[in-house]
């Protein structure tokens, strides 16, 4: 069987003179930010952080060629090619490739399409990104993939300046956690939506912190913080969602801890928290035909999931694949698995599901959260624990 991997070389020749310009131009765009924190206890992340990133896409293009043999990746670089080559020759199929849903299924528009994947929302983006740093990149994989780690990095490195703003007294643990992690390194990097994921809800982050929590912003933060929201909302709606009701946690309680009165302050949190619910309930009624909310309702959601644990559960992942057993799209059911479902989130694969070389660095990972996780339940107890959990609540 011969996949689209096979056509492309890892590196060639001819690409090292646009490798080499592209990483010039990248050197460029960083070095007035690297210059500010060169000699700054950060500097040093920085450096490690970019370098560390950028390398990430290389293996990330071997591990796909070489191991996996295709996948959205290779699709992605595929569909950014024949945007270029609709553009040229038919721009009309270009324009409904670049802002229509299901454009395939116009057999002018298909006949551009080498790719047989589905040309939703979350593709094009992903492929407009790209469209526009093929240009500086030749159309090389490798050399526009290194756009796609750069943004990554960006959006990590506003996380990692709010984590040591927060933390300032843990550093190198904010280090390692934006920028050392296997899982964070190796597969939000190259030509993939997890890349722009990954960068965007890092600089939306971040700009929330600093416009709702520090009260310290600029015009362009919330330029930034309305557009991350688009940006991320485009590719996965349902991050969006969950990491706005999670923010609004963050302010009630934020803003309820400088309440001096304990019980004012006990009796503050749950009304503003029903006051930002009925917000955001309100805001979801009033935008109920925008694409965003459409993605993250519940009947849909449950669906979906339903749908992907049938998927992951099947031979055709089956080098990683994991099933948290069959349930019914429903509250009930999803409260029936949730305790496998976060088990299998936060600490699998266990070491005895490790079947090759990626599962392994996955099972590390997996193994050193679940070790720490029952090192805290011993430090604290499992009754404080617990109570901590319901005094974060109310």
């Amino acid at each position: 069987m011969k996949y689209y991997s096979d056509t492309l070389p890892f590196f060639s020749i001819e690409e090292m003179p646009v490798f080499l310009l592209n990483v010039l131009l990248i050197y460029l765009l960083v070095r007035p930010k690297y210059k500010k924190y060169k000699h700054t206890p950060v500097g040093y992340y920085f450096r490690v952080g970019i370098f560390l990133k950028l390398l990430a896409g290389l293996l990330h293009f071997a591990i796909y060629k070489y191991y996996f043999l295709y996948g959205d990746t290779l699709n992605y670089y595929s569909g950014i090619l024949d945007l270029r080559k609709a553009l040229a020759y038919n721009p009309n199929s270009f324009l409904s490739l670049l802002f229509e849903d299901r454009a395939h299924n116009d057999p002018v528009t298909a006949g551009f399409l080498r790719s047989t994947i589905h040309i939703g929302l979350e593709e094009r983006i992903t492929m407009r990104f790209g469209l526009f740093f093929s240009y500086p990149a030749f159309n090389y994989f490798i050399s526009l993939g290194l756009w796609y780690s750069l943004f990554a990095f960006f959006g990590l490195w506003r996380l990692f300046k709010i984590l040591i703003d927060i933390f300032p007294k843990y550093i190198p643990l904010a280090g390692i956690t934006c920028f050392i992690i296997p899982s964070i390194l190796i597969w939000s990097c190259s030509i993939s939506k997890d890349a722009l994921t990954v960068g965007g809800l890092g600089i939306l982050a971040s700009t929330f912190y600093w416009i709702f929590i520090k009260g310290k912003y600029k015009f362009w933060d919330l330029i930034l913080f309305l557009g991350m929201i688009m940006f991320v909302g485009g590719i996965k709606g349902f991050i969006v969602v969950i990491f706005l009701a999670s923010s609004i946690f963050w302010i009630v309680l934020n803003k309820t801890e400088k309440i001096r009165n304990f019980k004012l302050r006990v009796l503050a949190r749950p009304f503003f928290f029903v006051f930002f619910l009925a917000l955001g309930f309100g805001g979801t009624i009033l935008f109920q035909r925008n694409s965003l909310i459409e993605q993250a309702a519940v009947e849909d959601a449950m669906s979906e999931m339903e749908v992907y644990n049938q998927y992951q559960s099947s031979e055709k992942v089956a080098r990683s694949r994991y099933s948290i057993g069959e349930f019914n799209a429903s509250i009930a059911g999803i409260l029936r698995i949730m305790p496998a479902a976060i088990n299998v989130t936060l600490f699998r694969p266990y070491p005895t599901d490790i079947t090759s070389v990626g599962v392994l660095f996955a099972s590390l990972e997996s193994t050193l959260a679940l070790a720490f996780f029952i090192f805290l339940l011993y430090k604290v107890g499992i009754l404080f624990f617990l109570r901590l959990s319901l005094v974060i609540i109310f």
